[in-house]
C-alpha cells in the first residue's frame, strides 16, 4: 500500500510539473507575444512565407506569387530592412503602408507593385524598380518623404501618381514610363523631383533642354520645371497626355507640325488666348480646362474636341469652327457661341445638350450652345425601353416631354422618370433656305435618367 502510494505521489508530482512547465512555457509565448510582439516568422500570401531577424531588424519574404497579408504592429514599428527573395510576383496594395524601412530589395522575378504599397514609408531613402517590373499602381511611393533616389530599371505601366506629393529628389529611367506626366502629379498640381536623369543609353527619351521628348522628337511627353511662357519644338507632331500640367504657363506658342493635344495636356495653367495650329486635328479631355481661357482659334483640320476640354473656370463666349469637328458634351461651357464657316455655312455639332425643366408646365428646356446661323432645332427623343419616341422642331429650344413621358417631381423644379428607362436626345440645327429646312449635324447623345 505504501509504495502504491509512493509510486502515486511520484506520478502526482511528475504530471504537476509537467503541467506546469507546460503552462510556463505557454505563458511566456504569451506573453512575447503580446507585450513585444517578438514573433520570427509566418505566412503572408498562399505560397509566401516571412521570417524576421530582430538583431539586424531585418524582414525576408520567400516563396512565390503575392504577398497579400502581413499585419504586424511589431514589425511596422522595428523592420529598417525589408528583402523579397525570388519567386514573389506581386505586391499587395497598402501591404506595407506607414513601415519604417530604410531599404527595400525587389527580386527581379516581381511584376506588380499595386496601389499604396509602400505608402507613408518616410524613412525608405532609396528603391530601385527591377526590369521585370510592369505594373505600379496608384499612390505606391506617396508620402515617402525620405526618398532621395528613385530609379526605374524597367518598361512600367502605372496607375495615377506614384510618389502622392513627395517625389523623389532624383528620378531616374533607364526604360520607359507610361504618362511622365501623370506620376509626378499631387491632385491638381505637379511635384518635381530636383533631377531627372535617362540612364544607360535609354532609346525611349531624349531632353532638349527643359523639354522631355520621345526618342524620335515626335512627342512631348513633359516639362521639367516652371515657366511663364514655352515654345512647342519644331518635332513635335503629339503633346502626350499630362505633359504640361500646371506649369504656370501663361503664354504658348505652337508649332506648325502639331496634331494632337492628348487629355489633360494644359491642365490648370493661366492660358488666356491661344491659336492653334493649322494642322491639329484633335484636343483632348480637359487639356484646357481651369486656364481662365478668353480667345480659342482654331484651324481648318481639326476633326474631335473631347469632352471639357474647353471647360471649367474658362470665360470663352464665341468660337468659329471650320466644317463640323466632333464636339463632345461639356468641350466647353454652355453659353458658348459656335459659328461655324467653310463650305458648311449652317451650324453642326453642339458641345452640350443639358436639360432643366420648367416647374409650370413641367416642359424640359434644352440648353444647347447657340449656333448663329440656326433658324431652329431638331429633337430627337427615344425611350428604348419601353419604345416610346419623340421628334420635335422647335425654335425656342423647349420642348415639352410630360405628356410623352412620365415624369415625377423632386425638389423644388426639378422633374425626373417615373420608370426606370433612361432618355437618349440628339439636337441638331436647321436652317430655312429657299423655304426648305437644310439641317446640320446630330449632336453627341445625352442620356436622362
Amino acid at each position: 500500500m505504501k509504495k502504491i502510494f509512493e509510486k502515486g505521489f511520484v506520478l502526482f508530482v511528475t504530471v504537476s510539473v509537467m503541467v506546469t512547465g507546460l503552462a510556463l512555457c505557454f505563458t511566456g509565448v504569451y506573453a512575447a507575444d503580446n507585450q513585444n510582439n517578438a514573433v520570427t516568422n509566418g505566412t503572408c500570401g498562399n505560397h509566401a512565407a516571412w521570417t524576421y531577424d530582430t538583431d539586424a531588424k531585418e524582414l525576408t519574404i520567400k516563396g512565390t506569387g503575392e504577398i497579400k497579408t502581413l499585419n504586424s504592429d511589431y514589425l511596422k514599428k522595428n523592420a529598417e530592412k525589408l528583402i523579397i527573395e525570388e519567386g514573389i510576383t506581386e505586391i499587395a496594395s497598402g501591404i506595407f503602408a506607414e513601415y519604417n524601412f530604410i531599404t527595400v530589395q525587389f527580386p527581379e522575378s516581381l511584376k506588380t507593385i499595386d496601389g499604396a504599397a509602400f505608402y507613408g514609408c518616410a524613412k525608405l531613402r532609396e528603391i530601385i524598380i527591377p526590369k521585370g517590373v510592369e505594373f505600379i499602381g496608384e499612390d505606391a511611393f506617396g508620402a515617402c518623404s525620405g526618398l532621395e533616389k528613385f530609379t526605374i530599371l524597367g518598361n512600367i505601366k502605372t496607375e495615377g501618381s506614384l510618389f502622392a506629393g513627395d517625389c523623389p529628389t532624383i528620378l531616374e529611367i533607364a526604360g520607359k514610363v507610361d504618362k511622365i506626366g501623370q506620376i509626378l502629379l499631387n491632385g491638381e498640381e505637379t511635384v518635381l523631383p530636383k533631377k531627372i536623369t535617362f540612364i544607360n543609353n535609354n532609346p525611349y527619351y531624349k531632353q532638349v533642354g527643359n523639354y522631355v521628348l520621345s526618342g524620335d522628337g515626335t512627342k512631348l511627353l513633359y516639362y521639367i520645371g516652371f515657366a511663364d511662357k514655352i515654345e512647342i519644338p519644331e518635332s513635335v507632331t503629339i503633346i502626350e497626355d499630362y505633359a504640361l500640367f500646371y506649369k504656370g504657363i501663361k503664354q504658348v506658342t505652337f508649332n506648325k507640325k502639331l496634331q494632337k493635344i492628348g487629355d489633360y495636356a494644359f491642365y490648370h495653367n493661366s492660358i488666356k488666348t491661344i491659336k492653334l495650329p493649322k494642322k491639329l486635328k484633335s484636343v483632348g479631355t480637359e487639356a484646357f480646362a481651369r486656364n481662365g481661357l478668353r480667345k480659342v482659334k482654331f484651324g481648318k483640320n481639326i476633326k474631335k474636341i473631347s469632352k471639357e476640354a474647353f471647360a471649367g473656370d474658362n470665360n470663352i463666349k464665341k468660337i468659329s469652327l471650320y466644317n463640323h469637328p466632333k464636339i463632345e458634351a461639356g468641350a466647353f461651357e454652355r453659353n458658348v457661341k459656335i459659328k461655324y464657316r467653310g463650305k458648311t455655312e449652317i451650324g453642326g455639332s453642339f458641345a452640350l445638350a443639358d436639360f432643366v425643366t420648367d416647374g409650370k408646365k413641367k416642359d424640359i428646356k434644352l440648353i444647347v450652345n447657340n449656333t448663329a446661323t440656326a433658324n431652329g432645332y431638331k429633337v430627337k427623343i427615344t425611350q428604348p425601353g419601353t419604345g416610346k419616341k419623340l421628334v420635335v422642331h422647335t425654335k425656342k429650344r423647349k420642348v415639352a416631354m410630360n405628356k410623352k413621358f412620365a415624369l415625377k417631381t423632386r425638389k423644388g423644379n426639378d422633374y425626373t422618370l417615373k420608370d426606370k428607362y433612361a432618355l437618349y436626345v440628339k439636337v441638331r440645327p436647321y436652317k430655312i433656305v429657299k423655304g426648305k429646312k437644310v439641317y446640320g449635324r446630330w449632336s453627341v447623345k445625352t442620356v436622362i435618367r
